[in-house]
């Protein structure tokens, strides 16, 4: 909807930027009649005539696609629960599919390894009637959470079309950066120690840490286990916190 508004004083001209400068959604009543959330665009125009006092006003509000509700994602036959979900815009039109998960603790064993390149085949159960091809995003974090059913997780995941290629900037967030360090300094101080005292007490001897110490370390660990190790990296205090800069559509 293009919306053109003439301001007669200087009241009336802040009460309009006011509301193009606003951030996030407004809520639109149209002449039709209809409600419905919205954004307005950052390009906008402003025409002032000098010795005139009336200004001229031209933007543009687009009506904010509602991502359809559904209880439960299917990846690559496996069904997990869904607590939310939203939907994204980028600037070329393609759109991000974001979803909040609640995983048992096996089924979170589950999950990790379908985290791979390339495409993977999910449904949203209710709305797809057929699974579709899309591939994971970057940024995929999860927490720890227990309540009177038990443990469970909060896992965000978020799907692109296939032919949308990544941003190429293969950096680390801060979030990131932070759990890597302190897990890699962490289980390095552990396992010199671990060592040290195994090899002075006799429970090892001298070959068996050498063994250990090696560089083929993937064959120490099934490959289950180096799966949860991994997953650390993405660990956060609530996935569900930033979830609502999705929902707003603010891309």
């Amino acid at each position: 909807m293009e919306l053109v508004f003439t301001s007669h004083s200087q009241s009336e001209s802040e009460q309009i930027e006011t509301l193009i400068k606003k951030k996030g959604t407004v809520v639109v009543s149209d002449p039709a009649g209809s409600q419905y959330k919205g954004k307005i665009d950052r390009q906008w125009s402003n025409i002032h005539q000098g010795g005139r006092t009336a200004r001229r006003y031209q933007f543009t509000i687009r009506e904010i696609d509602q991502a359809k509700p559904f209880d439960s994602l299917r990846i690559e036959g496996n069904t997990f629960t869904v607590l939310r979900n939203a939907e994204t815009t980028t600037s070329g039109g393609e759109v991000g599919i974001h979803v909040l998960l609640r995983l048992s603790p096996e089924e979170f064993a589950t999950f990790l390894p379908l985290l791979k390149p390339g495409p993977v085949q999910i449904l949203r159960v209710g709305v797809d009637e057929n699974p579709v091809e899309r591939r994971f995003g970057a940024i995929i974090d999860w927490s720890y959470h227990k309540d009177d059913s038990g443990d469970y997780y909060k896992q965000a995941v978020n799907f692109y079309d296939v032919e949308l290629s990544p941003s190429g900037l293969d950096l680390a967030r801060g979030q990131e950066h932070r759990a890597l360090s302190e897990m890699v300094v962490a289980l390095t101080v552990r396992f010199h120690a671990l060592l040290d005292a195994l090899v002075d007490g006799g429970l090892i001897n001298a070959e068996q840490a050498t063994t250990i110490r090696q560089e083929q370390w993937r064959d120490l660990a099934d490959e289950h286990h180096r799966y949860m190790i991994w997953a650390q990296t993405n660990k956060v205090e609530d996935a569900e916190e930033d979830f609502e800069g999705y929902e707003q559509d603010d891309f």
